[in-house]
């Protein structure tokens, strides 16, 4: 290719202006060798600049993602606004549990994973443990009992060692809003915002328009033995002078549904669908008069 664009080149140049061009590369004979060096440190500029753009282009979606994953992660241990602890292993334990069963409930449970009473859902005491130590560390021990939330009861059945959870909703106290993270030590350390729950809006167009937050905690993250992450402390914050700006800030949070459990939906009898199938046939036949007339 660069061969034909010289040959195409020098089609174009008449003697004079060859002998011209031989002229000025004897009077600069580092001329072609400096602008070699040029061009080439343009290209090696141009190539950093475009690698260095993908690179931040990764990091800013790596990040996103990454805040999603804290933002998932806080969600139910937020909700309820529980006290501040400096250390998990004397944090309230009620409060804890109460963490470990909502993370169940809201994350991405199918009404068909666990048995149903008149009660409630039912959830086996094993698989409330197995999250809180997920979530507050293998070495943080838990203490099975009955759970008083804003409006409702979590009641732990000590003979049949499960959870009743009872069929409501709520609205969460706050949503969290990831808006630094920082690394201390081999600590990672989360500054959150915290977004009133109730203080919503919605814009002629239905979308979700986030508050300010009405607070600012820090939450730090820890590994244990296992090398699992877990929450090892919540503490309270001044706002800091800069946040994280990324799309995953800006997504509405669905705060203003209820955040509830539901039974699995009854299958409709052969008798149910033929008594629809009527009355749907009535309605049109009525229509169909009252049109008429």
């Amino acid at each position: 290719m660069l061969s034909a664009v010289t040959d195409k080149s020098d089609r174009g140049v008449n003697m004079s202006e060859t002998a011209t061009v031989n002229k000025h590369k004897r009077t600069h004979k580092w001329a072609f060798p400096v602008g070699l060096v040029i061009v080439l440190l343009a290209v090696v500029g141009l190539v950093f600049i475009i690698v260095s753009s993908a690179k931040g282009i990764g990091k800013a979606f790596d990040n996103s993602k990454q805040l999603e994953e804290y933002n998932k992660l806080l969600r139910p241990v937020v909700m309820n606004d529980p006290a501040n602890f400096d250390d998990v292993t004397i944090a309230d334990k009620s409060q804890l549990a109460d963490i470990a069963i909502w993370s169940i409930l809201t994350d991405e449970l199918t009404p068909q994973k666990y048995e149903y009473t008149d009660e409630g859902m039912v959830i086996p005491a094993k698989d409330v443990e197995k999250k809180f130590h997920e979530l507050f560390g293998s070495e943080t021990e838990m203490s099975h009992a009955t759970i008083e939330g804003y409006g409702y009861t979590f009641t732990f059945d000590s003979a049949a060692d499960n959870y009743v959870i009872p069929l409501t909703g709520i609205v969460p106290v706050y949503t969290p809003r990831v808006v630094d993270i920082s690394k201390k030590g081999s600590a990672t350390v989360l500054t959150v915002g915290l977004l009133a729950g109730n203080e919503w809006a919605q814009t002629a167009s239905g979308d979700m328009v986030a508050p300010e937050p009405d607070k600012y905690i820090r939450v730090t993250l820890r590994a244990d033995k296992d090398g699992s992450t877990y929450i090892s402390a919540i503490q309270g914050t001044d706002a800091p002078e800069t946040v994280i700006t990324t799309e995953a800030l800006t997504v509405a949070e669905d705060a203003t549904v209820l955040i509830s459990t539901t039974a699995a939906p009854e299958e409709s009898s052969e008798e149910d669908k033929d008594k629809e199938s009527t009355d749907s046939e009535s309605e049109k036949e009525s229509t169909s008069a009252s049109e008429e007339d």
